[in-house]
């Protein structure tokens, strides 16, 4: 979390919001630490850390919305447990038109040997783009991943800066349909979450934290 920070701040001003009883959740065995930052001409960074089972499950979630650039929505996830490493990149096409993200490609080849994540089919993914990856490794491939959402993320934020200002509320918008659709039909963790917080504290955390929608 602290080279995704550094990546964005090498870019961006950044500043921290204040999240008050959002920042920590209990959701049955899960404790989650929330963090939210505006980043300046961009959008927002939400950071979404948690623990379970004494610690034997780690999940860490970066999702990096703009409402200020014509850029897709990316989500990172990050999940260690029984030993194995679990990494999924999602870059999702919520564009007026979409810039070139092709270089992310040849990151994906510096991990391509290693075993594809099977996410089976989800209602968006005619939205989620080609540079998208997700892969399911051992902990001896832990500092590979870790280079390669390093690299992955200056790319897309160095496109970023590349883009001239778009129209925050129209960008909003696009964002929106997407979070939308996770609230009505995101599967597991959205139910999941439901259960355990509420309808609408989950709906507060989705669309005011963790994509920046109000």
């Amino acid at each position: 979390m602290e080279k995704i920070l550094e990546i964005i701040k090498k870019h961006y001003q950044i500043k921290k919001v204040e999240l008050g009883e959002l920042s920590k959740i209990k959701a049955g065995p899960m404790k989650f630490d929330i963090e939210k930052y505006e980043v300046e001409g961009l959008g927002a960074l939400a950071f979404m850390r948690c623990k379970a089972f004494f610690g034997l499950m780690k999940m860490d979630t970066v999702v990096l919305s703009s409402s200020n650039k014509d850029m897709p929505l990316f989500s990172y996830d990050r999940v260690h447990a029984l030993g194995n490493d679990t990494f999924i990149v999602e870059i999702y096409d919520t564009c007026e038109s979409l810039p070139d993200l092709s270089k992310i490609n040849e990151v994906k080849e510096t991990i391509a040997s290693l075993p594809n994540h099977d996410l089976g089919k989800n209602w968006y993914d005619d939205i989620k783009l080609p540079e998208s990856v997700s892969k399911k490794t051992k902990k001896k491939h832990s500092k590979l991943l870790d280079g390669s959402i390093e690299n992955i993320l200056d790319i897309f934020v160095t496109k970023s800066k590349e883009l001239k200002a778009c129209d925050p509320i129209e960008k909003t918008k696009k964002n929106e349909e997407y979070v939308d659709g996770l609230l009505a039909d995101g599967g597991a963790p959205t139910v999941f979450m439901t259960k355990h917080i509420g309808k609408e504290k989950t709906e507060k955390l989705y669309k005011e934290i963790l994509f920046n929608i109000k």
